[in-house]
């Protein structure tokens, strides 16, 4: 019993002493805790301490200069007014929107619309009286061009060689009085050195394929100005059956007494086409070269062809007759360039670039071809094609001038 008694309390004793060595535990636990969460804390002021002693003085920041506060209300008050525009034309148009779609009629919104559909049927009205006055004005072009030209002289050859020349002789001065004032009157308006190009072809009642071609060229870095362009304009004329047979493939060669001069000359060509076909032209050619001052020097070139040669008459029969008749004047002028500078820097001042010049010789060329009616049996299509020609023969001739000048083609 007693041995009961004693193995009762010595277990009552085990089960008292285990709580106190749990509660010993925990707070050593949480001693060792509060010890490693104070360690750190105390040792990082020292390392910053070390780390502020090693790092080396900071640069001193550089501050960006403000814009003054003036500058940028008036930036934002122009972006406002940008703002304001594009709002108040989008509710214009919203405005419009909802008008048409609920129907409602706008006084001053067709006040507007009335107003500028007058405008507008003035406006066609003008064009359509335009219009109507070209139609008028090239009707009777059509009908003269043909019949009397512009530089129209009649041009009567004889068979005696010392006639003949005192016959070209005599034509030289009125040749030239009539050419270039033709040529002042038909550019007249036109910018001196700027490019035109205007070409005409028709068919006359008679039945005569016609062109009609007015142009004006500039050459711009030419030495020796204008008298440079009219040797290469002659040396072209002297070499008239080379170029044409180089532009249109046809063999052409001259048929005439070598009636030359310094200011004047006649000559006869006859092509052959490739169907086998002769075409002639007669034509005297005249040069003439005024001197003067600055830009009033001029050069004048004037052909024509010869309505009667008793040397050298024409042969309906066996050949196509085509005539023509030319009249180029070439001036000198001074093309200013404009500056775009002096529109940039707002002060209204010249500008070097302002300044510079460089002189323009200008060709100014107007020709009339025509291949005349012919009694022999040839095609319609190829008429054309000969009318055509002239063009590419004008073509050539320029570029001939181009390359003898020292100018690109």
């Amino acid at each position: 019993m007693l041995d009961l008694m004693n193995a009762v309390q010595c277990s009552m004793t085990i089960h008292d002493s285990r709580p106190t060595l749990s509660r010993t535990r925990s707070s050593d636990l949480e001693t060792h805790a509060v010890s490693v969460a104070i360690a750190p804390s105390t040792a990082k002021p020292e390392q910053s301490e070390d780390s502020d002693a090693s790092e080396p003085a900071k640069k001193k920041r550089v501050y960006k200069k403000r814009k003054a506060t003036h500058t940028v209300r008036k930036e934002e008050k122009q972006a406002l007014e940008v703002q304001i525009k594009a709002l108040e034309a989008k509710l214009e148009v919203l405005k419009l929107q909802a008008l048409v779609q609920k129907g409602d009629e706008d006084a001053t919104l067709n006040k507007k619309m009335t107003h500028n559909a007058a405008l507008r049927d003035a406006v066609q009205s003008q064009y359509l009286l335009l219009a109507h006055t070209k139609g008028m004005m090239l009707g009777c072009e059509l009908r003269h061009s043909y019949e009397v030209r512009p530089t129209e002289m009649f041009i009567r050859l004889t068979a005696d060689r010392g006639e003949r020349h005192e016959t070209l002789k005599a034509l030289r001065q009125p040749k030239f009085h009539y050419a270039r004032q033709f040529i002042l009157e038909r550019s007249r308006g036109m910018h001196p050195t700027t490019e035109y190009f205007h070409e005409e072809r028709y068919e006359t009642p008679e039945g005569d394929f016609c062109n009609v071609r007015f142009d004006r060229v500039p050459l711009r870095g030419v030495r020796g100005g204008i008298r440079t362009v009219l040797d290469a304009l002659k040396n072209a004329a002297f070499n008239a059956e080379i170029i044409i047979s180089e532009t249109s493939g046809n063999l052409t060669i001259r048929e005439d007494d070598d009636l030359t001069e310094e200011d004047f000359s006649q000559m006869r060509l006859v092509t052959q086409t490739s169907r086998g076909i002769l075409v002639e032209n007669n034509l005297v050619h005249f040069t003439d070269f005024s001197r003067a001052g600055g830009e009033e020097s001029y050069a004048v070139t004037a052909a024509d062809f010869v309505d009667q040669d008793e040397r050298f008459p024409y042969r309906p029969h066996e050949r196509i007759r085509r005539d023509a008749t030319a009249a180029i004047l070439v001036t000198s002028h001074v093309d200013a360039k404009s500056s775009k500078e002096a529109d940039a820097d707002g002060y209204g001042g010249h500008t070097s670039s302002e300044e510079e010049a460089e002189p323009v010789v200008v060709i100014t060329r107007w020709a009339f071809t025509r291949i005349c009616r012919t009694e022999m049996n040839v095609p319609i299509e190829v008429l054309r094609e000969m009318r055509d020609l002239s063009g590419r023969v004008s073509e050539t001739i320029l570029n001939c001038v181009r390359e003898t000048v020292g100018l690109a083609k």
